[in-house]
This record gives C-alpha cells, structure tokens and sequence, in this order.
C-alpha cells in the first residue's frame, strides 16, 4: 500500500511539474502573441488618441460654456434694450406732444377758412344738450363733407362747455391723433420689419416731419383721418389674418375716408396692403378682397341709406363737392408735392427719400 502511494505521489508531482511548464508556456506565448499585437508604439498612440479625444470633449464643453454665457449675456442686453427702447419711445411722444402744445398756445386757430367745419360739431353739441338729437343729427346731414372730423368732434364741443369756450382746448384734443400717428408709425415698422433698431428710426424719422407737426395747431381732420388709415393697415397686417382682421380693416379703411374725403388714395391702400403683401393662393387672396371690401361697403351704404332717409343724397353731395376744389393750377399738380416736402422737410425729405428709394430696392432682390 505504501509502495502504491509512494508511486502515486511520484506520478502526481511530476504531472503537476508538466502542467505548470504548460500553463507558463502558454502565459509566455499569450504574452509574446500580445507583444506582437500591442507594441510600444501602438500603445502610446492609443494613449495619445485618447488623450486627444479628452482635450476635444474639454474643448466642446469650453464651447458651450461660452455660448451659454454669449447667450445669457444678449438675452440681458435685449431685456436691457427693450426696457430702454420703452423709455426711447415714451420720451420722443412726449416732446412731441409738448411741441405741439406749445405750438398750439402760441395760436393760429381758424386761419383757415376750413377749420370752421368744427363749427358743425359746436352746433351738435349745443342741441344734445337741449334734448334735440334729431336737430343735431341734422347738423351732419346739412354738409355730409368730412363727416367723421364733424362726429368726433362733439368730445371737445361737449368739453367747452365744461371749460368755457375755447379754440386751444379742441386743438390739444385733435393734436392727440397727431402724436397717435408717430406710434402708429413705430408700430407698422415693427410689425413689417425683422430688425429691433428699425422702428426706432422710423418714429425719429417721423417726429422730425414738420408736415406731420404743423397742422396740429389747427382744427383740421388730416391726423385723424391719418390714425384711422394707419391703424386700417396696422390691423390688416397681421401675421394671423381672420375674419375680423379683414371686416376690421375694410371698417377703419371707411372711417379714415369719411373723415377726410382727400384720404382715399390712403383708404385704398389701406384696403388693398394686407390682401397684396402676402404670397397666397388665389382663393386666399379673393376671400381676403371680399371680407376687406365688405367691412368698407357695409357701413357706407348704411351711412346713404341714413342721409337719403334725413333728405340728403350724400353720393351727390360728394360729387358735387369734389367739384368746389379748383384752385391752383392741374399743369403744375405733378411737382406739387416734391415742392411742398422740400420746403417743408429740407434735409429730412431727402433721408426718407434716399431710404425709401434703398428699400424698393431691397425689396425687388427679395423677388
């Protein structure tokens, strides 16, 4: 038994000798076959690989560090430039409003034989107080020219006889439309216009107009009818056009007409700017014409129907008034205008001309 174990020993430590010598040889072979895969020269490109790798994560995350501080920083400069564009903009109406007051207490009221129109609104607000609106709808009826100045201007009738009679206090009113119409302005340019300085310029530009502040001392329906024609093209130039957008342009498109009958080349404008501007399908278009065309129609023949029913035919009282304006000389109506802003504007109407002539410009290479 002792022989037989002495044997098994013998024969266990001599397989254990040879699997050790096999075990080794095969960890130095695995290490050589690794050696040859995996030199030196591999190794310490994987490492700079990698190592590059890391400086390109770092250097993308240094990036968007930066952009998000570039980022947060404009985002405080528009909410800087926006609180002070505010301020930009309430401070050039109020000195505008100022000079216009000004300008006003210095006189000039009823120069002009037009402004005695307001003396309709005058006579109005007389029978109102009485108790005689038939009497005072009358008023309007008996020379229907201008009829939205004559309505609107009951408000500071009305307040005359709070105040006691006054030209200066119906002036500051209507001057109210004058200034209305710079913001107006800033308005449109913002809502047509992609930059945030633009508009900004526009109502400098404006307030600088010695046109758009000299008729304010007088009773004239010119800014009001204006507001109401801005406002026309302001509503029908919204990005989301509906229904009442349309029926709300064609509405205000009539007001500023009926206020100045001279204002139709801006009424129509005002009708024909939001159906045009924008490229649309075809019935788009003629839906948008229709609505437009049916929110000016509607409460012009309405207005017809009611002076036709009070004894006056408005259509021919129109026509015949258009035939009362012949002064002048129509050989020379051409060069009135450039004449008029010249002398008016100077430097100003050569800005808004060289701007205006940039922006059609622009304005064919977007086609």
């Amino acid at each position: 038994m002792s022989r037989c174990a002495g044997e098994n020993s013998a024969i266990l430590t001599l397989d254990t000798f040879r699997a050790s010598n096999i075990v080794a040889g095969r960890s130095i072979s695995a290490q050589k076959l690794v050696s040859a895969h995996f030199s030196p020269t591999l190794i310490s490109s994987i490492k700079s690989t990698a190592i590059q790798k890391k400086g390109k994560w770092r250097e993308g995350l240094n990036r968007l560090y930066i952009y998000r501080n570039l980022l947060s920083m404009k985002l405080r400069y528009l909410k800087a430039f926006d609180s002070n564009r505010t301020w930009i903009v309430i401070s050039v109406l109020l000195i505008s409003l100022i000079l216009r007051w000004i300008l006003i207490f210095r006189g000039g009221q009823y120069y002009i034989s037009d402004e005695t129109r307001y003396e309709v609104s005058r006579d109005a607000a007389q029978f109102l107080l009485q108790g005689q609106g038939g009497e005072a709808l009358k008023q309007f009826t008996i020379s229907p020219e201008h009829l939205g100045f004559k309505v609107v201007g009951i408000i500071p009738a009305l307040m005359e006889h709070i105040v006691g009679p006054s030209l200066v206090m119906p002036a500051m009113f209507f001057s109210l439309f004058s200034v209305l119409n710079l913001y107006l302005i800033f308005l449109l340019s913002q809502r047509t216009s992609a930059s945030s300085n633009e508009p900004l310029f526009a109502l400098v530009l404006a307030a600088s107009c010695l046109s758009l502040l000299y008729y304010s001392r007088h009773l004239f329906p010119y800014d009001m009818a204006m507001s109401f024609g801005l406002l026309a093209l302001y509503v029908g130039l919204a990005k989301n056009q509906t229904i009442k957008t349309s029926l709300a342009c064609g509405g205000l498109s009539f007001l500023c007409f009926i206020t100045y009958n001279g204002y139709w080349s801006l009424a129509s404008f005002a009708l024909l700017a939001p159906v045009l501007m924008n490229r649309e399908v075809k019935t788009r278009i003629l839906q948008k014409a229709i609505l437009v065309a049916v929110g000016f129609i509607t409460p012009l023949a309405l207005l017809v129907i009611a002076t036709l029913w009070s004894g006056t035919n408005m259509i021919s009282a129109y026509r015949l008034f258009a035939t009362s304006i012949t002064q002048g000389s129509f050989e020379e109506g051409w060069s009135l205008p450039f004449a008029y802003f010249w002398h008016t504007e100077h430097t100003v109407i050569l800005i808004l001309g060289a701007l205006s002539f940039f922006a059609v410009i622009n304005a064919f290479k977007g086609l």
